[in-house]
């Protein structure tokens, strides 16, 4: 696990079991959203002369994704016996 998510941020005992802690995106636009956004702010950047900017940059830092904690825990065997998230993304 900390070779894909890196360091967790603390490590606890979860009923009885030891649990990492990590911040990490785990929502977010998939590829071909990411594309279709990119494509429109170019077009609406020639289109405008980059008057489009005044608008778009601060909606995307509206809409931009959050943190969310997930807790990965391990049986006896060190091995993954569960992952969790919470439901409220943490601040960035």
């Amino acid at each position: 696990m900390v070779a894909e998510l890196g360091t967790p941020t603390e490590t606890l005992k979860d009923w009885g079991e030891s649990c990492d802690v990590y911040k990490i995106y785990t929502h977010g636009h998939g590829t071909g959203e990411r594309v279709a956004i990119a494509s429109g702010e170019v077009v609406a950047d020639i289109g405008t002369l980059c008057l489009a900017e005044l608008f778009l940059t601060p909606a995307e830092i509206a809409t931009k994704t959050s943190r969310y904690t997930v807790l990965v825990c391990y049986g006896v065997d060190n091995k993954v016996a569960s992952i969790r998230e919470s439901g409220n993304p943490t601040p960035n």
